[in-house]
């Protein structure tokens, strides 16, 4: 199954993600109110979430909320970890 995940991502963040975005499914982007919206089609949420999580303090996932659900689970368990 292939989900459909969108995100924004600050510009400057964009020269980091260009080769690795293809192998995350990656389908268009477009200019959103000074950033750049990513859609992808993603074959695994669990490996998107844990991809977004390198640079995700310069981004934001749009949808699914399963995948931003999941995300803050990782970061809470990273978290409790480091204490």
């Amino acid at each position: 199954d292939l989900h459909k995940v969108v995100m924004r991502v600050d510009k400057d963040i964009l020269k980091h993600l260009r080769e690795q975005k293809f192998y995350n499914g990656f389908v268009s982007e477009t200019e959103v109110k000074g950033k750049i919206e990513m859609t992808f089609l993603s074959s695994s949420l669990e490996g998107f979430a844990r991809w977004f999580m390198m640079f995700g303090d310069q981004a934001e996932i749009v949808s699914p909320q399963s995948l931003k659900t999941r995300i803050h689970e990782i970061a809470s368990e990273i978290k409790n970890k480091t204490k």
